[in-house]
């Protein structure tokens, strides 16, 4: 028995294309929750691609998985190839740290597994700082994993439970979803583990499934049964609810709270306006209908998988070619984005769909060779250089960006004793107090990036080593501590030193508390000043530093003066400073380190202001301005634009230098 052809429902074309400029709007410009966007996108598929298969259960009492999986394949994989494949050639000719683990990346993306390759991989603060080129394909992973195991589910279902029983079943596995990416992000540094799970954000897709289960005949056009009164309610309500997505999507600032509760909520919201829109001329909100009828809603929701596929990566390689702002990122990527959607949904996808794979091939291949030409020749010679790109982006792709490069080194020149840290037990020990009344760096101050959100800084790694320890030891009275008498293991509170007078800065009495940037340039800075104590940690902001110097204090290991380098990961405000200075207390000498990267990072540029304020009012503190020299050296930075590499961190160490003898 065959099914019945599916009505197609008004507006939802139009809905996936504003999804998918939510997200790409997002990606572009700094600000903004769009990654809600995404979960539009499930909302719609789970509640089409339920629709289908309880139909076809109802009425032939079967699902035919081969058909329903072999339509799935012929829809999405082919765009997928097509992306995965361009994307890799475009790589071949950018280099760099574009080709940063492009093998992992693309096996995933052609096989629906990226996701989970990408927990597996384990989550890396450089994913902002040097940016996967097919990140956004663990969504695409998502919905192809629903795809496969939906079917099963919905079959039982269906085959078990009443009309009125399956609704409340779907919603329950959506709860179900999220508590457990609650559980999984709560307690994390890093929610990419919930963020991108299958298990864990399935809320969307089964909210569009509980509709579906509600209102079995709205995919054949059926509206939902409401008196008029509730049908203008319901059709204002549609309004507000997009406006209320589009306006969160560019404005709503991000939060641990949005993971997962704001893509809840965006998820329930959707499925309000898929609500709102079943029913054709009968629709609760048929003039929302209408303008997302309209022919140019329609022809870029149909291209919307293509724009969505294609964006990303067109981002993130114009970061590594051309570092340009968001404006100018803007003006390239959303034209390239559609161009390349809409010749892949024109030539490839569509023909692919309605023939199928081997048709297509043998269609397509019949009329180049009637019809030759040059045109032929060329298009040949185009698909065969674009290969062979793509095939030596993956032979040249390599683990590690240049950033975790520079940084690995560091790191372990500071392990082998060539850098020095303060104790890293005292600087553990920090962050955690910090924590508690803290926000964790860069939580309200950064904006996310792309489908993985910015975690919490993890505690500081302990950076010290025997020689450090026992100096930083050794000038705890320099420090302004003085030791109780009667127990000398414990140190008093601190004692007012205005008229402290430390000695000149030689390595002993110096201590960095820097971020990634200053672990990349410790061995740099140990050469220049051998005694000084390093303690760098990845992703580290200013927001944890009164907790660790508290610690030091406390350890007997805080030295007299004080380089600061904590503006690359978030602004730096009054209450910031007057922490860090209501734990330093009097008598320190303080170094504070301008920070660099790429346009995009727009809050570097308010720390450096914030810094240069401080500097002017407070006489006992100097501005280590490493943002102009990088400013004047990009060539010797890493592929982020944020860490120098071994003649840049000398530069660093030198300004650095510089400004703690100018005391």
């Amino acid at each position: 028995m065959q099914v019945k052809q599916r009505t197609r429902v008004r507006g939802l074309d139009g809905l996936r294309a504003i999804a998918a400029f939510i997200v790409l709007f997002f990606h572009i410009l700094p600000g903004g929750i769009g990654y809600i966007g995404v979960d539009v996108f499930f909302v719609l598929s789970g509640f089409l691609i339920t629709s289908l298969l309880q139909r076809e259960y109802l009425e032939t009492k079967r699902i035919n998985l081969k058909r329903f999986w072999g339509k799935r394949v012929r829809r999405l994989t082919p765009a997928v190839v097509v992306a995965t494949v361009g994307t890799l050639g475009l790589a071949a000719l950018v280099g760099g740290d574009a080709l940063v683990q492009l093998r992992w990346q693309s096996f995933g993306a052609v096989t629906g597994t990226y996701n989970w390759f990408q927990i597996a991989n384990g989550s890396s603060y450089f994913e902002e700082q040097s940016p996967k080129l097919l990140t956004n394909m663990w969504s695409l992973a998502v919905e192809q994993q629903f795809y496969l195991l939906w079917p099963f589910f919905v079959w039982l279902i269906v085959m078990l439970a009443s009309r009125k029983v399956s609704p409340w079943i779907a919603l329950s596995l959506g709860g179900v979803s999220a508590i457990w990416y609650q559980i999984l992000a709560g307690g994390a540094a890093d929610p990419t583990r919930a963020y991108v799970g299958t298990d864990t954000h399935a809320f969307g897709l089964m909210v569009g499934a509980a509709i579906a289960f509600a209102l079995p005949r709205a995919i054949e056009g059926a509206a939902p049964q409401m008196s008029k009164s509730a049908k203008r309610y319901v059709g204002i309500g549609a309004w507000i609810a997009l406006a209320t997505l589009v306006v969160a999507g560019v404005s709503v600032a991000d939060s641990r709270f949005m993971y997962p509760w704001g893509s809840v909520l965006a998820s329930l919201l959707a499925g309000f306006i898929v609500v709102a829109l079943l029913g054709g001329q009968d629709a609760a909100a048929p003039r929302l209908a209408r303008v997302l009828e309209s022919k140019p809603m329609v022809w870029l929701g149909h291209r919307s998988y293509g724009i969505y596929l294609w964006h990303w990566p067109l981002i993130a390689l114009s970061f590594y070619a051309f570092h340009p702002n968001s404006w100018i990122s803007a003006l390239v990527v959303i034209p390239l984005s559609v161009l390349f959607a809409h010749l892949s949904f024109t030539y490839i996808e569509t023909p692919i769909r309605r023939e199928g794979f081997i048709a297509w091939i043998r269609t397509r291949g019949r009329q180049w060779l009637l019809t030759g030409g040059v045109l032929a020749r060329v298009v040949a010679a185009f698909v065969a250089a674009v290969l062979l790109l793509a095939g030596w982006s993956l032979v040249a792709s390599k683990p590690l960006s240049t950033a975790e490069e520079y940084v690995q080194a560091g790191e372990q020149a500071l392990d082998a004793g060539t850098g020095g840290g303060a104790s890293g037990d005292a600087s553990q020990t920090g962050d955690a107090e910090s924590e508690e009344g803290e926000n964790a760096p860069g939580e309200n101050d950064t904006p996310t990036e792309g489908d993985e959100p910015e975690a919490e800084a993890p505690a500081p790694a302990q950076t010290d080593n025997a020689d450090s320890q026992s100096s930083a030891e050794n000038s705890a009275g320099e420090a302004g501590n003085s030791r109780n008498p009667a127990n000398p293991g414990a140190p008093d509170a601190p004692q007012p030193a205005t008229d402290f007078e430390p000695v000149a800065p030689d390595g002993s009495n110096v201590l960095v508390i820097g971020d990634s940037v200053t672990v990349a340039a410790a061995p740099a800075l140990k050469e220049k000043m051998p005694n000084m104590a390093v303690d760098g940690e990845v992703s580290r902001s200013i927001k944890p530093a009164p907790g660790i110097i508290n610690a030091m204090r406390n350890s007997g290991t805080l030295r007299p003066y004080v380089v600061l380098a904590l503006a690359t990961n978030g602004t730096i405000t009054d209450a910031d400073w007057q922490a860090v200075e209501a734990a330093l207390g009097e008598g320190h000498r303080i170094v504070l380190v301008t920070g660099y990267g790429p346009a995009g990072k727009t809050w570097i540029g308010a720390a450096n202001e914030k810094i240069k304020q401080i500097a002017q009012t407070n006489p006992n503190v100097r501005v280590a301005d490493w943002a102009s020299i990088a400013a004047q050296h990009t060539d010797m930075l890493a592929g982020d634009h944020v860490h120098p590499n071994r003649t840049a961190a000398g530069m660093y160490a030198a300004e650095v230098i510089r400004a703690l003898g100018s005391f």
